[in-house]
């Protein structure tokens, strides 16, 4: 369970501006899921279109020292200021005692959350931003309870943005606990159809809004290295799967996100032959394009694709490529936006398709796929779920998108901005809520 770590005056990071911030993000994981970086850079635009005046914002994100580091000394938007949050403070330690105690117990001891008190103070609400963090894809998410209690006690709005939530109805226990703790928030902004009626309509819940994603507003970035460019000049289907989709294919792992003792081997094999299968059918180059870093085998699409790869060149294929290097997450938008069609098991590549006019068919392993799919296309046609999914279901879907492809542009071209102005559209709803506190 994700626990805030102490400060650290030794741990490297480049400590947060001085500077107050309008707006406290949390909850997030690092940039090394471009996903996690796109909510970022998407909330950042809303908001800061939303007011007069420069906006500032501390994004408090869970990530080790390394990635933290990187993150601070990277970040090019001024507005920006990173603070790191552990998964787990060094064992011993105070904190360590008070968040086994909390979790064991029920406690609320507060050193676990002391990092966020000057952020937390300064900030006139904060957004709990982590697309999928209220649900069970990752386990209950308890830590993030805590935090949201910890933060009402300061007189906070707390505010869950741009997320999927739910379901829950697996544990009926946790279920009516979830539902009564987020009735007490000052809003649920939710990012697709399924999630609003599971909440407003089955549930009753009085405080939620439907708006789309804010990673829809995030502007691609062409990348400066030439040989990242030339990945697209011939117009390739860009294809992601992770990891992480073998822990709803059979794998044997005790968690979805577990990373011990996983043999990944059969899932590299499984995702050539889909590779394969792809190019003989379309008839086009392959760019294996992954999303989310990590140094957790069982997460990391880069190493995952990268060994995708290395099996479609032993076996003989050609017109295979693969992402290299670290782009960010708008230049893997851009990238996207220049390929032919995009086959993606990671919500936020698919977003960036589905902004940038690009056919995509989704690999779905949870509700947030369905639902977006359906918002976007009022069909869940263009994406299979991960129970579905073979090279036969594979190559048969991506033909039918390629037939199609001339009205599947023409229908996203006509729905990014509206998705676009929607996704907007959540900062002065979220301007207006807070007013009322005030």
């Amino acid at each position: 369970m994700p626990i805030l770590s102490p400060i650290n005056p030794s741990d490297g990071l480049t400590p947060p501006s001085e500077r107050a911030s309008d707006y406290l993000l949390a909850g997030n994981a690092s940039y090394d899921n471009r996903g996690c970086e796109a909510i970022v850079r998407g909330t950042v635009e809303i908001l800061a279109s939303s007011k007069t005046g420069e906006t500032f914002f501390t994004n408090a994100f869970y990530g080790d020292e390394d990635a933290a580091r990187d993150q601070s000394n990277a970040e090019q938007d001024h507005r920006i200021s990173h603070l790191r949050l552990d998964v787990y403070p060094r064992k011993w330690t105070r904190p360590w005692a008070e968040a086994r105690l909390n979790e064991k117990f029920g406690f609320d001891f507060s050193s676990v959350h002391r990092r966020l008190k000057k952020p937390a103070d300064a900030a006139s609400c904060a957004l709990e931003i982590g697309g999928d963090n209220y649900t069970l894809d990752y386990g209950f998410p308890a830590h993030l309870i805590a935090m949201d209690r910890w933060l009402m006690r300061r007189k906070k709005p707390i505010v869950i943005w741009g997320a999927s939530v739910g379901p829950f109805s697996e544990n009926p226990e946790q279920e009516r606990l979830m539902i009564d703790h987020l009735r007490l928030l000052k809003a649920i902004f939710v990012r697709e159809s399924a999630s609003y009626d599971y909440l407003a309509k089955h549930h009753g819940l009085q405080n939620v809004y439907l708006y789309a994603d804010p990673a829809f507003v995030m502007a691609p970035l062409e990348p400066t290295d030439e040989e990242v460019r030339a990945l697209v000049a011939e117009k390739p289907l860009a294809f992601n799967i992770s990891p992480l989709l073998s822990a709803y294919r059979g794998a044997k792992r005790s968690k979805p996100w577990e990373i011990t003792g996983i043999d990944l081997g059969p899932w590299i094999i499984e995702a050539a032959d889909m590779v394969s299968s792809l190019q003989r059918e379309a008839e086009l180059p392959i760019l294996l394009l992954p999303h989310v870093g990590s140094k957790l085998a069982g997460i990391d699409d880069f190493s995952f694709l990268n060994a995708v790869y290395r099996e479609c060149i032993e076996r003989g294929s050609s017109q295979i490529s693969v992402v290299g290097g670290n782009p960010n997450a708008r230049e893997l938008k851009w990238l996207i936006s220049h390929c032919r069609g995009l086959v993606a098991a990671r919500t936020h590549a698919t977003i960036a398709a589905f902004s940038t006019g690009v056919p995509t068919i989704s690999l779905g392993y949870s509700r947030k796929a369905l639902g977006i799919n359906q918002d976007v296309f009022d069909t869940t046609e263009f994406c299979i779920r991960s129970d579905q999914l073979n090279a036969s279901t594979l190559t048969t879907k991506v033909r039918s998108m390629l037939d199609q492809e001339g009205v599947i542009r023409k229908h996203l071209l006509e729905r990014g901005p509206q998705l676009r102005a929607n996704a907007m559209a959540a900062g002065p709803k979220l301007l207006e809520l807070l007013a009322q506190d005030s």
